[in-house]
């Protein structure tokens, strides 16, 4: 088949004709790089990115689109290519030309369409065209299209859609803006329903999906068909839905189909061979959310729906005033939401009727189905509760067609505190406008009425995704629309299928596990700033790594809790989370786009409280202005340290157990081990002796220097062990060098007699306060400060030269490379500290001993850190291993967990991933 080029249409309906491209068409432009064009830039992904990117790779031949689009445009040259957008399923280019002219190339991601991506191509661009052409509505013009993946057939090598340049913007850049209010948004509301209608009008004797009669040659003639049935056909169903993972086998039936039965009966049959193709490979189900005895259940519920599916459309029929009506096959655009809605920039001219006339992208996988299946409230009108009360229910209350209520505290809330309350207003009264809108519709008001209708619409879903997503949609489906039919049996009929009580009580008990996952996703949702599949800004992406590693470790599997519920903080409703910021209202996890748009716009949301930082966070505000006086700013800081020092070593005890416990005894064992506990012991007695003996003024100066004295001896005790575990690696590192352990040692020995020294002279010369507090810092502070900064000088010294000026290939890149980030971070968190706190402490001097608290915390975490980041370390297996490495790490692992390859399983590995690579991706 040959290639499409330039369809230009007329004012009276053209099918259009396939021939050659034949242009000399030439530019000089440069290219973007080609990671820009066939790869997502926009995002990147906390889960196997590598399997995500890939997925959505698209490999065209950039000359020969540019070559279309030239043909397409009457151009000679195209001046440049940007890629505009990009999603899971589309890539979106804007091509400029020569001629003034500009045109929009899409291209499908064909792996998320497996082998139907031809079919996707064909019917979008057939729907397209009649929605344009027939339906009048406004759709961007098509003028070249290909759905060939194959060279021979077309030089591009990928399918592809070309259509013209719509000057406008999408409408969800401003569809939250304070401005949409009033006329303009009752006229875009009226003008989408209107469109809807239109879309509907057009009656189709087959379900499936429309294609020009020229990509369905094999189709029969059609005894009967409809008025538009001349210009397009009905054929194979383009829903990627029906093409998906372990659905890709073209031979199944996707239609057409002459009715609801057999549509019904089409889908069960599928998702029944995704049932023995799991079964045959039970290592697939890794990429779903259901197991092997899943499957049980899942076949189970695909019989129910056998049951119901001779009996739905005389149910439909028996229960509708308009029977005919509902079962008419027709079109209808598939996600009507503000991203795929077009309108005109804003100027003064404008203002007032740029509403008027929408135009509607992105038709991909539309489908044609009877009306009672097709009808729903589009996502742009729907209303989900952004704000929240304390108790988590909705701060505004949204009953149907009444008029939205405006909170009974209104006029005492501040004015911003008001100003989102409005934008919370507005939202909830355009769901009641466009249900007033339709309900003044005879047909449409029984539709909404129709019991039936929500779960109908969604049903092919559940069905289609029982595997993957588990049995619970699908089973949540046939009990509600048992129970609502059970209840209307006299308009409905009886219902075909039965459940019995354990089959209500388990899908109970699951519902309420689903909503507390759902609950807690939502929430990790927003602390990662990510989407559910996992995907961030790539400016956020170290960061969301981070807090990834730290949520895995709080995650609880059976209570779905990730340390959101803590004492005394209310309970909080689904996808609902605290955020911080000047309003006594919850923002919910979708009121993130009100505030982002109402108060900061152009900025994210204010810090998300994570975890049990909310009591710590307010009890050191409470402090912070009770007691406002140096000794009150001190312990406060002192309180926070700690508190810091605990949470960290919440965070890390899964891994100390994995990593340390379960080792076999070693020197680095007993260092980490010594240094963890005694850190933590040290900064408990810290803590307990400042709220008690410390608590009450005047202090004796005989306690005060006591006190002094311990915390200087357990900061040395600490430094001594932290800079112990340093000098092991770099001698390790130097291949257990007689020369280097004798710089090394030589150094470390004199370093702790020059700081036991000058800590016995500082401790002689300090005067105190009557609340303990440093008077004075002397003189001699030199000589405990400058000795470990100068060790850790040596030590980083040492292991820079060892990686940049003698390499000799022997380490793997990883462990040489943690060695040195490690050391790295060692000497500016030391060195910083000390050099900081003594110049600083010259000048404010009750901060003098909340600077040791957070020098026992850095050196605390830092050197344990050091130990569990060498276990922890994965190598990959094609990493060189030579004697050297054996030695190496075994001064330095504890155990056995950085074993010869270089790979060591992560405590979130599945069993038998021995090197953390098995891909997760879902289907």
């Amino acid at each position: 088949m040959l290639r499409v080029s330039a369809l230009r249409f007329r004012s009276h309906f053209s099918l259009p004709k396939r021939q050659l491209l034949s242009t000399t068409a030439s530019w000089g432009m440069n290219l973007p790089p080609g990671t820009e064009l066939y790869e997502q830039t926009d995002g990147r992904w906390l889960f196997n990115e590598a399997q995500q990117q890939e997925i959505r790779r698209v490999n065209f031949n950039v000359s020969e689109l540019i070559r279309a689009a030239c043909a397409a445009a009457g151009a000679g040259s195209c001046l440049s290519i940007q890629k505009i957008a990009e999603g899971s399923f589309n890539k979106i280019f804007r091509l400029r030309f020569d001629n003034s002219q500009s045109l929009i190339a899409r291209l499908p991601s064909s792996r998320m369409f497996g082998s139907g991506v031809s079919y996707a191509i064909a019917s979008e661009v057939a729907t397209m065209t009649i929605a344009r052409e027939k339906l009048n509505v406004h759709t961007p013009r098509v003028v070249a299209w290909s759905k060939e993946s194959d060279t021979s057939k077309d030089p591009v090598g990928w399918p592809y859609v070309l259509m013209e340049d719509v000057d406008g913007v999408s409408l969800d850049k401003e569809w939250l803006m304070p401005e949409m209010r009033g006329g303009p948004v009752a006229e875009l509301l009226t003008q989408v329903g209107n469109d809807m209608h239109r879309m509907t009008v057009a009656p189709f004797s087959q379900l499936g999906s429309l294609y020009f009669p020229a990509d369905l040659p094999s189709a029969p003639p059609l005894a009967a068909p409809m008025v538009l049935e001349d210009l397009v056909r009905v054929g194979p169903i383009a829903d990627p839905l029906w093409w998906r993972s372990y659905h890709d086998e073209p031979h199944l039936d996707r239609g057409p189909w002459e009715t609801l039965e057999d549509y019904i009966n089409a889908a069960v049959r599928l998702e029944r061979c995704a049932i023995e193709r799991h079964r045959k490979d039970p290592s697939s189900l890794s990429y779903t959310k259901s197991s092997v005895e899943d499957l049980v259940q899942v076949e189970h519920l695909l019989d129910k729906v056998t049951a119901l599916a001779p009996h739905l459309q005389q149910a439909i029929e028996r229960a509708s005033p308009f029977p005919a009506r509902f079962m008419q096959n027709v079109l209808l655009h598939p996600d009507i939401r503000a991203q795929n809605i077009m309108v005109p920039k804003l100027t003064a001219e404008n203002s007032e009727t740029r509403m008027e006339d929408p135009v509607f992208i992105d038709w991909q996988g539309t489908t044609v189905l009877p009306l009672a299946l097709q009808w729903c409230v589009p996502p742009l009108a729907e209303y989900e509760p952004r704000l929240f009360q304390q108790d988590g229910r909705p701060v505004l209350e949204v009953h149907g067609i009444s008029e939205v209520e405006w909170p009974s505290d209104f006029d005492e809330l501040d004015p911003s505190e008001q100003e989102v309350i409005r934008a919370e207003h507005r939202i909830a009264t355009r769901n009641v406008r466009w249900i007033q809108h339709f309900l003044s519709v005879q047909t449409y008001a029984y539709l909404f009425a129709f019991p039936l209708q929500r779960y109908l619409h969604i049903l092919t879903q559940g069905i289609l995704r029982a595997c993957a997503d588990g049995p619970h949609t699908l089973r949540f489906l046939l009990v509600h629309m048992k129970t609502v039919w059970d209840e209307d049996s006299e308009s409905l009929g009886p219902c075909p299928y039965t459940l019995e009580s354990d089959e209500v009580q388990r899908f109970q008990e699951e519902q309420e596990r689903v909503e507390r996952f759902d609950a807690a996703l939502s929430r990790l949702v927003v602390r990662l700033r990510c989407t559910r599949d996992g995907c961030v800004e790539p400016k956020d992406y170290e960061a969301s790594m981070r807090e990834l590693e730290r949520a895995r470790l709080e995650w609880n599997e059976d209570t779905c809790v990730i340390c959101y519920e803590s004492p005394g903080l209310p309970t909080m409703a689904n996808d609902v989370t605290p955020i911080c910021y000047p309003v006594r209202y919850v923002l919910g996890i979708r009121g993130q786009e009100i505030f982002e748009y109402i108060l900061n716009p152009g900025t994210k949301p204010s810090t998300i409280i994570p975890a049990a930082f909310p009591l710590i966070s307010l009890g050191w505000e409470t402090t912070f202005r009770r007691e406002n006086d140096d000794a009150g700013l001190q312990k406060c800081v002192v309180s926070f340290i700690h508190a810091d020092l605990g949470w960290e070593h919440l965070l890390t005890i899964n891994h100390e157990y994995m990593y340390v416990w379960k080792s076999r005894f070693s020197i680095m064992k007993w260092l980490y081990l010594v240094l963890r506990y005694l850190g933590l012991s040290c900064q408990l007695a810290n803590h307990v002796v400042t709220s008690s003996l410390l608590s009450k003024s005047p202090i004796p100066f005989s306690v005060c220097a006591t006190w002094f004295a311990y915390q200087s001896a357990y900061i040395q005790a600490l430094n001594v062990i932290c800079e112990t575990i340093m000098i092991i690696r770099v001698w390790a590192l130097w291949h257990r060098s007689v020369k280097v352990a004798f710089i090394l040692f030589s150094a470390f020995a004199c370093e702790i007699i020059v700081m036991v020294y000058f800590a016995v002279r500082i401790n002689l010369d300090l005067e105190y306060n009557d609340t303990c507090l440093i008077e004075r810092t002397p003189k001699t502070a030199i000589g405990v400060v400058l000795p470990p900064i100068l060790m850790q000088c040596l030590i980083l010294g040492l292991t820079l030269y060892k990686r940049y000026r003698n390499r000799d290939s022997l380490y793997p890149p990883p462990l040489v490379g943690l060695l040195s980030r490690d050391g790295f971070a060692i000497f500016i968190a030391v060195s910083a500290t000390f050099a900081i706190s003594l110049s600083y402490s010259a000048h404010v001097r009750v901060l003098t001993h909340s600077v040791w608290s957070i020098l026992a915390t850095l050196l605390t975490i830092g050197g344990s850190r050091v130990v569990m980041n060498m276990q922890r370390l994965k190598v990959p297996f094609n990493a060189r291993t030579e004697t050297s490495d054996i030695q190496l790490t075994s001064y330095v692992a504890t155990g056995t967990a950085l074993v010869v390859t270089g790979i060591s399983p992560s405590y979130f590995d599945p069993p038998g991933d021995i090197d953390g690579m098995e891909p997760e991706f879902p289907s």
